[in-house]
């Protein structure tokens, strides 16, 4: 007798799609769920230039599109804050 294997369970909903070279409100905008209130720290710039690639989990992407920008992400259940390292 066959079992199906076990399902991924993603805390995270997954987000696809992609971007080069757009600003980074309008990649949060693509990237965060509707339901997730976004903010921003100081000296964070939301017209910065970003590339992303979806694929993964929203909050993966989106701080793998930060990071070069010297930025971090710090994630609640329905907040997420872009911060300077």
């Amino acid at each position: 007798m066959q079992t199906d294997p076990p399902k991924v369970v993603h805390h995270f909903r997954m987000t696809s799609g992609y971007g080069h070279q757009v600003p980074l409100s309008f990649a949060i905008r693509q990237i965060v769920p509707s339901g997730v209130r976004v903010t921003y720290g100081a000296g964070v710039d939301p017209g910065e230039a970003v590339d992303w690639q979806g694929g993964r989990e929203w909050n993966k992407v989106l701080a793998t599109t930060v990071s070069p920008l010297g930025e971090r992400i710090e994630v609640g259940r329905t907040h997420v804050t872009i911060l300077k390292k």
